[in-house]
């Protein structure tokens, strides 16, 4: 038998194995998550938590705690840590649509007309359905950016609904992250970027 999470009763403080609540530690992690999304200096309240949890008879998350402790300074230095999350692509809030045709993949994505785009590239996350290795094509058509990807060489037994992916957008421009859903793409468009 197994319990939905959503139902499971949450207490209102880490219960001590003997007897009562631990307070204490739910103050000091609450003051650890709270330096933690100010950026601040999240050492002190996890090691200050890892001691009350100590006290309390909780051994195994008094080390969880101060390893947490000992962690918060490496990731402080991390060079990488900074620019890591910017480096992701952005969600786009609207699907797009795809069709296969004969030799293609052809997805058609919410794409402002306005906006600049270098040497775009298309990573399907799917396998079995792009040729990876085929030159893809990119098309404007008013506010839709079409891709035009090789079709995978081998039949695919899967006839996906939705498809999912990431536009790079060339350059240092970055790239957006979408959901295609099985539907029309337009014909015809303007050439953009080449072939990539």
């Amino acid at each position: 038998m197994t319990s939905d999470p959503a139902n499971v009763p949450h207490p209102d403080a880490l219960p001590n194995p003997r007897g009562g609540a631990v307070r204490a530690a739910d103050a000091w992690l609450a003051a650890a998550a709270d330096a933690f999304e100010r950026r601040d200096d999240a050492a002190a309240p996890l090691a200050a938590a890892a001691a009350v949890l100590a006290e309390a008879g909780w051994l195994p998350a008094a080390r969880f705690a101060g390893q947490l402790a000992a962690a918060v300074p490496l990731l402080a230095t991390e060079p990488t840590s900074a620019g890591w999350r910017a480096a992701l692509p952005a969600p786009l809030d609207r699907a797009g649509t795809f069709a296969f045709t004969g030799k293609a993949l052809r997805i058609a994505i919410p794409f402002p007309a306005s906006a600049r785009i270098g040497q775009p590239h298309f990573f399907v996350a799917s396998e079995g359905l792009a040729d990876y290795a085929a030159a893809q094509k990119f098309y404007r058509h008013g506010d839709t950016l079409i891709a035009e990807l090789g079709r995978a060489k081998g039949p695919s037994a899967e006839q996906p609904t939705t498809l999912s992916g990431v536009l790079a957008l060339g350059g240092d421009a970055g790239g957006i992250a979408l959901v295609a859903r099985a539907g029309p793409v337009p014909e015809g468009g303007t050439p953009v970027g080449g072939t990539a």
